[in-house]
């Protein structure tokens, strides 16, 4: 973003959290899909969380970690199928040192995925 955030809100406050597709690389800031928003709705206000590299695993944390702290008062995840991948366990243990167990809902999804 090209600007401060200011406090107190004098708008409703929309935060936009995601990958680089929030984020806006190889594009001016006018151009990324948070201040196109800001162009279209001026009563509101958005606020452009993206970050390169970021994935639905790291959102939660940033989320409680960072942008919590902007005061939105409504947050809009971008995700995209990259995301999906990403968040299964049997894809982040090919980069942990220490493996993690994938969780009853991954196993539920990988076992519905398999007997189709």
């Amino acid at each position: 973003m090209d600007r401060d955030i200011e406090f107190p809100k004098k708008k409703q406050r929309i935060l936009l959290i995601g990958s680089s597709l929030t984020w806006g690389p190889y594009v001016e800031n006018h151009d990324t899909y948070p201040d196109l928003l800001n162009k279209a709705y001026p009563k509101k206000e958005c606020i452009n969380g993206g970050k390169i590299g970021r994935t639905i695993v790291n959102d939660p944390s940033a989320f409680e970690n960072h942008y919590r702290y902007c005061e939105p008062d409504i947050t809009f995840l971008q995700v995209s199928s990259f995301d999906i991948e990403t968040s299964l366990s049997f894809i982040q243990n090919m980069y942990l040192e220490k493996p993690i167990e994938p969780t009853v809902t991954e196993v539920k999804f990988i076992k519905a995925v398999i007997n189709e």
